[in-house]
């Protein structure tokens, strides 16, 4: 059963889908595996989710939400670059709470890219509250490319991750570092500017 045995059920569902994923495979995570692991009736579990991939979607949206609720207002003189830096690192720290089913989960997903490309859509717009909150503007076509850019840019980052095993994640944050700086030199929208009040 899962360590997250009490709790709204979003919660104990996501945490359940990447503890099976990341003992059994993520073939094997049917949601009757999850129910298992959760401690819900498969039923429960049903009426709220209709398959493993809407529990994933729930997570990425939940997750938008925490980095989001714990983004603080701008302060004097805070640069969009630190507040990228920040909001980034922030998503990737909730991510890392359940750091094994979600390596399970990308290595399947690596191995079909039609399903992976059914996520871009949830991925994008990530991104845009991403730009949104460090304070830049995914408005029009400037701002189409802006999201296209930092999906871009963040592959690495992502890859960085998933070979990191230090408890701190500082070659994640390094490469990060490195990603924003390739930012800065491409466009200068995430140049070390204050923020535009």
């Amino acid at each position: 059963m899962s360590e997250e045995s009490h709790g709204p059920i979003e919660a104990r569902a996501a945490a359940a889908m990447f503890a099976v994923a990341a003992r059994d495979g993520w073939a094997r995570t049917t949601l009757a595996a999850i129910a298992a692991e959760a401690g819900l009736e498969i039923a429960e579990l049903k009426a709220r989710f209709p398959s493993r991939e809407a529990i994933l979607d729930r997570f990425m949206l939940d997750t938008d939400r925490e980095v989001l609720d714990a983004t603080l207002p701008r302060a004097e003189g805070e640069t969009v670059r630190d507040r990228l830096f920040d909001i980034i690192m922030r998503r990737i720290d909730v991510v890392q709470r359940h750091r094994a089913g979600v390596l399970a989960v990308r290595r399947a997903l690596r191995r079909q890219p039609l399903s992976a490309l059914g996520y871009l859509p949830l991925v994008a717009a990530s991104l845009r509250w991403t730009l949104d909150a460090a304070g830049v503007s995914t408005a029009g076509v400037l701002g189409l490319m802006r999201t296209k850019a930092l999906l871009l840019l963040l592959l690495p980052v992502a890859r960085a991750w998933e070979r990191d095993a230090s408890p701190d994640l500082a070659g994640t944050m390094a490469e990060l570092d490195r990603a924003l700086t390739r930012a800065e030199r491409a466009e200068g929208w995430a140049a070390r500017l204050p923020i535009p009040r």
